[in-house]
Formats: structure tokens, C-alpha cells, sequence
């Protein structure tokens, strides 16, 4: 199952053709409409923003007071949101099964943290339309079911999750099991795992034992308003509104403030003992 990560034109590069080693070098750094690149606005903010003034700092507390509290403010704002947001897909992704990002497979658990720092080319929190396409006409990937299953798998998400939410899904997906438990160790849905289901599909998918219930399951998803494509569009607009409108002024309006005034009270404190 492929799902399109091109959230724009990728050929422009400035006008440059982009197979050249400049136009391969400016499409890091090219606008997105009226948004900067993370790479561009980092060379912004940190480059023309944060030097000069570190630069033309009266004195040491006053760069040190820049360093605190300018600093903070522009990681805050470059990588604190998307971390945010990376980090509560995931939360939900384990409480509700729905994968709503995609994360590169990596190995390592150290490159698989990274992933989730990087505002770019790390774990990639998707769209309302990308989600859209995720959780709609299933029945057109090469195997149907079976593919959208082990991608949810794949991604981290909870195949059994995914499918038992929906009354009439769960219905479906219990007739699907009881044709096909007898080769399984579960004898319940209830005792199944993620694995189990995603196995049983494959499996019914393959045979000619699944009496119309993938087939139903998978018809579920021709609906573009269907249940679990609203779902995931939901919690994923609702942690866009919890890291915009909230966890981020939190940090940078109330906690980066206050810290920002104790430390300047003591390096007064300090400078003041000094003389």
C-alpha cells in the first residue's frame, strides 16, 4: 500500500533543472508557497537572526540571555512542534490502532528517536487528503485487504483495533474469523492478536474459504465518509490544535518566560556580587 508523500511540486527548484547539483541543492531550501523549508528557515532564524544579535550583545549576560532564551525560542519553533506532533501520532496510533504517520524503517532505537526530531525526512505526519487516501478504497491496492493490513502493521498500527472499532466492520471481521479459526491456535477474536488477523486475511485472501466477508469489509472502505477515515482525520486535527494552541504558547508563554526570569535573576545576582 503506497500512500502519495508529495505535499507539492518537487520540480521547481528556483526554475532550476532539478538533476543538477544546484538544483539539487536548491530544492532544500525552496519555498512551499509562502512556507520556508525547515533547512530555510533554519539558516533565517539561526543565521540572520540569532548571530547578529549574539554578535552585537553589549556584554556576556547579555549574550548568555540571548543564547537562553532566543535559542530556545527558534528550536521551540523549528523542531518542538513537529516533535509534538510526532510524538502524540504515535500515542494515538497505540490507544486506537489507526496509523495517522508514516516513519521511515530504520533500525536502531537511537535512529528510531531521531526520526521523530527531525522536522524533515522523519517521521511524516500525515494530511487530511493523504489520510484520506489511506483509509478509502482499499479493494484497489494489488491484494486488496491483505495489503492494508500489513501496511497498518507494518506502520506500527493495530490491525484488530482498526477493524473492531466499526459495529458493522467487527460483525464482518467475526464472521471472517469463525471460517478461518480452525487453523488458528485463538479460538476467539477476542483472544486473537493484531498478527493473527493480518494473517487471517492474507490467508482468506489466498483461499476460496471467506464466504463474502473480506469482500465486505473491504466495500466498507468505498464510502470516502466512512468511520475510520473521519476518526483519523479527527485526532489528527485535534493534536494540530493541542501542539498550535496549546502545548507550544505553553512553552514558549508561560514556561521559557519564567525560566528565562529566574536564570536572569540569578546572573544578576552574580553580576551584582561581583562589583
Amino acid at each position: 500500500m503506497k500512500v502519495n508523500m508529495n505535499n507539492y511540486n518537487s520540480n521547481v527548484q528556483f526554475g532550476i533543472a532539478p538533476k543538477t547539483i544546484a538544483g539539487k541543492t536548491l530544492k532544500n531550501i525552496e519555498f512551499n508557497g509562502f512556507n520556508f523549508s525547515t533547512l530555510g528557515l533554519g539558516i533565517v532564524t539561526y543565521g540572520a537572526v540569532l548571530c547578529p544579535r549574539y554578535l552585537k550583545a553589549r556584554d556576556k549576560w547579555e549574550r548568555e540571555e540571548i543564547l537562553r532564551r532566543d535559542f530556545a525560542t527558534i528550536t521551540t519553533i523549528l523542531f518542538g512542534r513537529r516533535a509534538i506532533q510526532n510524538v502524540v501520532s504515535k500515542l494515538y496510533a497505540k490507544k486506537t490502532g489507526l496509523v495517522l504517520a508514516i516513519k521511515p524503517q530504520v533500525q536502531g532505537k537511537i535512529k528510531q528517536i531521531f526520526n521523530y526530531l527531525r522536522p524533515d525526512n522523519g517521521v511524516h505526519v500525515l494530511s487530511s487528503s493523504q489520510l484520506d487516501e489511506m483509509y478509502t478504497h482499499v479493494d484497489q491496492c494489488k491484494n486488496g485487504l491483505a495489503d492494508f493490513a500489513d501496511f497498518i502493521t507494518t506502520q506500527g498500527g493495530d490491525i484488530k483495533k482498526v477493524l473492531t472499532t466499526d459495529e458493522t466492520l467487527k460483525k464482518n471481521l467475526q464472521a471472517a474469523y469463525d471460517s478461518w479459526k480452525s487453523t488458528s491456535k485463538k479460538a476467539k477474536l477476542e483472544d486473537a492478536s493484531a498478527f493473527d488477523i493480518r494473517d487471517m486475511i492474507k490467508d482468506l485472501k489466498k483461499s476460496d474459504k471467506d464466504n463474502g466477508n473480506i469482500k465486505a469489509i473491504e466495500s466498507f472502505f468505498n464510502d470516502p465518509q466512512n468511520s475510520l477515515a473521519k476518526r483519523a482525520k479527527a485526532m489528527n486535527a485535534n493534536f494540530d490544535f493541542l501542539t498550535m494552541l496549546m502545548i507550544i504558547p505553553a512553552i514558549m508563554g508561560v514556561f521559557l518566560p519564567v525560566l528565562n526570569e529566574q536564570i536572569t535573576k540569578s546572573a544578576l545576582g552574580g553580576k551584582n556580587n561581583k562589583k
